[in-house]
This record gives structure tokens, sequence and C-alpha cells, in this order.
């Protein structure tokens, strides 16, 4: 029976070291879980802070060219306003030949 009994011993070992081998594996997913989940949050909260970044600078890019185009029809309606000074003296002119020939 010795034999019996030492391979049931050894039987028992290889039982208990599988165990031992599956609990260290479940521990190991178990961390590695928490690690990736630390990891993706730290690379979510990275991106979302890149993102508003991002938005800021647009909207002040956008509050710039707004700026730049009102300055650019501010300076062409006053070209047009002039232009439009210099005519209204000489129609006025004109009306007044005109209504004077009569």
């Amino acid at each position: 029976m010795p034999i019996l009994d030492s391979i049931q011993v050894a039987e028992e070992k290889a039982e208990k070291l599988k165990a031992e081998a599956s609990e260290k594996v479940k521990s190991l997913l178990d961390q590695t879980k928490i690690d990736s989940e630390a990891k993706v949050k730290a690379l979510f909260e990275a991106a979302s802070l890149d993102e508003k970044k991002q938005e800021e600078k647009t909207i002040k890019l956008i509050e710039q060219k707004e700026k730049e185009v009102a300055a650019e029809y501010e300076n062409q309606d006053q070209k047009v306003l002039e232009h439009a000074k210099t005519r209204m003296e000489k129609a006025v002119g004109y009306i007044i030949k005109k209504v004077l020939e009569v």
C-alpha cells in the first residue's frame, strides 16, 4: 500500500499546487484589471483635459477672427461712407445746377 499512499499524497500535493496556482492567477487577473482601469481612467482624464484646452483655444481663435472680420467690415463701411459722401456732394451740386437752370 505504500505506493498507493504515495500516489495519493502526490495527487493531493498536485491538487493543492493547482489550487494555489489558480488562486495566484485569479489574484493577478484582478490586479491587472484594477491597474488597467486606473490607466484607462488616467487616459480619459488626460484626454478630457486636452479636449477642454482645445475647446478654449478654438473659442479664442473664433473670437479673434470675429474681431478681425468686424474690423474689416468697419474699414469697408468707412470707405463706402467716404465714397458716398464725395458722390453725394457731386449729386447735390448736379441737382442744384439743374434746379437753377430751370
